[in-house]
């Protein structure tokens, strides 16, 4: 311990035992070490289906066609899904803005934004004929340019990801916050002023247990069991796409083998599954690869920062100006 550290901030030792006067036990914690405890994957129903997404492995293109013939001949596959096959009502947000921000095709129509990007579903007896499936499905795209900086994404002639044709440049928003006294007259005064560039790298969230959801249809009802961190939110934007009202629509979070945020989008598999559902009539499982986490979920995007600080003659930290 530092010498200048207030060594009464720290807890005592005893304050960490798990029982005792002024503890408690959390409600799932039996469940937890004793192997009871029930996640997506262990959610088990008679006759039910596996789902596989069929995904763009490009980071921008036009999908030309999308031919499933090869699959539909395929022995045990009950179902397949594209835009084209049916009519979604919405398209999916997330968990932190409102819906005049969603901007994500449930499957894509025309256009593909991302590696990763959704294109079909499908669902079979078993998880080895969904991949066959899923693998049979030829797609044919017109690679278009990618953007893979965000500074030559805003440059005036970048190929435009997102909001094509308002001339914005790929920025999708901008924000402004300030606060204390007047910073401009800050540096004025500052004995010596520091510029500096940092980056921060990928960081995928990586929890122990994948994305997944097991869904079900049933006298007009959709529920859906699913990995997530936000029940209510996949709650409405899921009755949205599905044109449905909320209350027809059950969100159910089990245990959650790990998030740390990378559960907070609202994900097409689940949407699919729910789909696929009440066309087959059947229950519908669909747990994502380690390779479809860290390629399609919600992950840390790398961030540049230049930050400008003003200190005074004494090293005093006078103010901060950071992009």
């Amino acid at each position: 311990m530092h010498k200048d550290c207030d060594k009464h901030y720290f807890k005592k030792p005893e304050f960490y035992r798990l029982t005792g006067e002024n503890n408690y036990v959390r409600i799932d914690a039996e469940d937890k070490v004793t192997g009871h405890g029930q996640y997506v994957g262990d959610i088990m129903f008679p006759d039910m289906l596996t789902g596989k997404m069929v995904r763009s492995p490009y980071a921008s293109a036009k999908i030309l066609s999308i031919d499933t013939s090869e699959a539909e001949k395929l022995l045990g596959v009950k179902c397949i899904l594209t835009a084209r096959d049916f009519e979604w009502k919405s398209l999916v947000g997330n968990g932190e803005f409102a819906a005049e921000f969603a901007d994500k095709e449930v499957l894509c129509s025309e256009k593909v934004r991302q590696v990763g990007d959704d294109v079909a579903a499908v669902a079979a007896v078993d998880e080895e004929t969904a991949q066959r499936a899923a693998d049979l499905i030829k797609v044919e795209y017109q690679v278009l340019p990618g953007v893979f900086d965000p500074f030559e994404a805003m440059e005036e002639n970048a190929p435009e990801v997102n909001w094509e044709g308002k001339g914005i440049h790929n920025i999708g928003m901008q924000s402004v916050m300030k606060a204390g006294t007047d910073i401009d007259e800050e540096f004025d005064r500052a004995s010596y002023v520091q510029h500096r560039d940092y980056k921060t790298h990928r960081m995928v969230h990586a929890a122990m247990e994948p994305h997944g959801a097991v869904a079900t249809f049933r006298n007009g009802t959709y529920t859906i069991w699913m990995s997530t961190q936000m029940s209510y939110v996949d709650q409405f934007w899921y009755a949205r796409c599905l044109g449905v009202g909320e209350n027809q629509v059950r969100v159910i979070k089990p245990l959650v083998g790990g998030g740390f945020g990378g559960k907070l989008d609202s994900y097409s598999f689940g949407l699919c599954a729910a789909k696929m559902s009440e066309l087959t009539g059947r229950p519908v499982r669909m747990i994502l690869s380690r390779e479809e986490v860290f390629q399609t979920t919600r992950n840390r995007h790398p961030i540049y920062m230049h930050i400008d600080t003003a200190f005074g003659a004494d090293g005093k930290l006078l103010a901060k100006k950071c992009y």
